[in-house]
């Protein structure tokens, strides 16, 4: 995932190697599931973000504000 350096994202110690499993516990299959989550909150909702970063399984809390997490281009 792309992490915005001032956005809720990187204040929660997302990472740009983090592969992202779930959000508020809803298992992501895909990168537009994962949009699709995060787009169903506002701006200052606090999210669960769980990511596994190498070899480990982190939960990540998050307060959104507008365009804090950056996956991509769904396209892609």
């Amino acid at each position: 995932a792309r992490v915005l350096d001032n956005g809720g994202a990187a204040k929660a110690g997302i990472q740009e190697d983090d592969i992202i499993m779930a959000i508020n516990g809803v298992e992501s299959k895909s990168l537009r599931s994962i949009q699709s989550m995060i787009a169903a909150n506002r701006a200052g909702d606090r999210i669960k973000v769980t990511v596994k970063r190498a070899e480990e399984t982190l939960d990540l809390f998050a307060q959104l504000t507008d365009m804090s997490i950056v996956l991509g281009d769904p396209s892609e």
